[in-house]
């Protein structure tokens, strides 16, 4: 930076602005690591993400696993009067 003696005052004032900006920006970059490395955030998420991809399918997961149970129960009771 070249020094001029009449303007010291504005050569001043740019520095603190640009301290200032570099400031800014540098609070702004740890906030989005610290956003990133937060493990509880990002699997709540994760967790948000997965549930309103499945909500218009609800009906059919909750039809799926009723019909699981169902074939397990069976097959429970089929082994065991067959015993």
């Amino acid at each position: 930076m070249t020094s001029n003696p009449a303007d010291p005052p504005n050569d001043i004032d740019a520095v603190r602005a640009d301290i200032e900006a570099t400031r800014s920006e540098l609070s702004d970059t740890v906030d989005a690591l610290s956003d990133k490395l937060n493990v509880k955030r990002n699997v709540q998420r994760r967790a948000q993400d997965v549930a309103a991809r499945a909500e218009p399918h609800r009906t059919q997961i909750i039809a799926g696993l009723a019909s699981a149970l169902v074939v397990t129960v069976v097959l429970i009771v089929w082994r065991r009067r067959s015993s």
